[in-house]
């Protein structure tokens, strides 16, 4: 039953790799493959496009809290996750907090399936999953990330349930998270 449980959890941590400099270069190394806690690391740096065509740069980001919500279309808790971040994303767009979603999803699948169907308040990033901001945090679903003002990792939190009570416990988390960082 150890050997079983061993396996699994490394299993289940040995996609989490240390980035690079940036998250949307392919990823060519697999240095420090076991390190796990990503607390307290600066994030790296986040270049792209949203769906909708807006250039983010990692500049924009700078001294700003960033929430950044990892999810995939077939993840439940990450799609009960979304309402509870849209509000948030609400509350706090005009006190220095961003949001950013990522997905490994098609930019036109995204526009067409969720932000179509959905209220979204915060920008939607696309990377393929053999870039490193996948080798750096997984591919585990739904993953909140929070960074503060510098972009040091203060909440990184794999998982959820799927069903509301998970989807609140992630948003009072967040919100918990981002009321402390703005004291």
């Amino acid at each position: 039953m150890l050997i079983r449980l061993l396996i699994a959890t490394l299993t289940a941590y040995s996609f989490v790799a240390v980035g690079q400099d940036s998250i949307n270069k392919p990823l060519n190394d697999f240095d420090a493959f076991f390190k796990i806690n990503r607390l307290e690391t600066k994030y790296p740096a986040i270049n792209g496009t949203t769906v909708n065509g807006k250039v983010l740069a990692d500049s924009n980001l700078k001294g700003n809290i960033v929430v950044i919500n990892i999810w995939a279309k077939e993840c439940l808790p990450c799609l009960y996750e979304i309402p509870g971040l849209d509000s948030l994303a609400r509350q706090y767009k005009h006190h220095g907090v961003i949001f950013i979603a990522i997905s490994y999803e098609l930019a036109d699948f995204i526009i067409d399936k969720y932000i179509s169907q959905n209220k979204f308040s915060y920008d939607h990033l696309t990377f393929p999953k053999d870039t490193v901001m996948y080798k750096y945090f997984g591919f585990g679903y739904p993953l909140n990330i929070v960074l503060d003002t510098d972009g040091v990792v203060k909440y990184f939190k794999y998982g959820g349930l799927a069903n509301q009570s998970g989807a609140d416990l992630v948003y009072n988390d967040i919100k918990t998270i981002i009321d402390d960082l703005k004291k």
